[in-house]
Parts: structure tokens; C-alpha cells; sequence
């Protein structure tokens, strides 16, 4: 009997816009793939308005967090600042 293991996820920032006009994706990918392709876009991150425009979907967050998906990079920085803000609003 063999079952493939759930392969390694990671949750990263992709950059999707023009040059001086960055705005990133937040997207669960598995570990190691380049290319563009994700499983899932979480929400958007824009970093030029201030204090840096952030829409992601908590409850889809949770679940990638739960079944094993490490964020990477920016992505982690991110994470604990919409978890900051969250916990100071309630």
C-alpha cells in the first residue's frame, strides 16, 4: 500500500505588477516550484499605499497554516502584522 505523502507547502508573496508599481499575491505553492503556477491566491498585498494595503482571506489562511504550509520570506512578516492588528482590534 503506498500513499504519497502531502508534498511540502509554502505560502509566498508573487510579484504581479509593473516595474516601480509593485503589488504581490499571496499564494500557497508547493515547496520548491517556480514558474508562476500556485494552488490557491490567498488575497493582495500592496506595499506602496501606507501603511501597506492588505486584503487576505483569514479563514483560508488558518487552514493552509493547519495543514502544514510554512510562510516564506515577506510572507511571514506579513502574517504577524495582520495578527498584531487583529488581536489590538479585538
Amino acid at each position: 500500500m503506498s500513499s504519497d505523502p502531502m508534498p511540502a507547502l509554502e505560502i509566498r508573496l508573487q510579484r504581479m505588477a509593473s516595474r516601480k508599481r509593485p503589488v504581490f499575491r499571496v499564494v500557497v505553492v508547493p515547496a520548491g516550484l517556480k514558474g508562476g503556477r500556485f494552488l490557491e491566491q490567498l488575497g493582495q498585498y500592496d506595499p506602496v499605499k501606507c501603511p501597506g494595503d492588505c486584503h487576505v482571506d483569514t479563514g483560508r489562511l488558518e487552514y493552509w497554516l493547519s495543514v502544514g504550509a510554512k510562510p516564506m520570506g515577506d510572507a511571514v512578516a506579513m502574517i504577524a502584522r495582520m495578527k498584531a492588528q487583529f488581536a489590538n482590534a479585538s
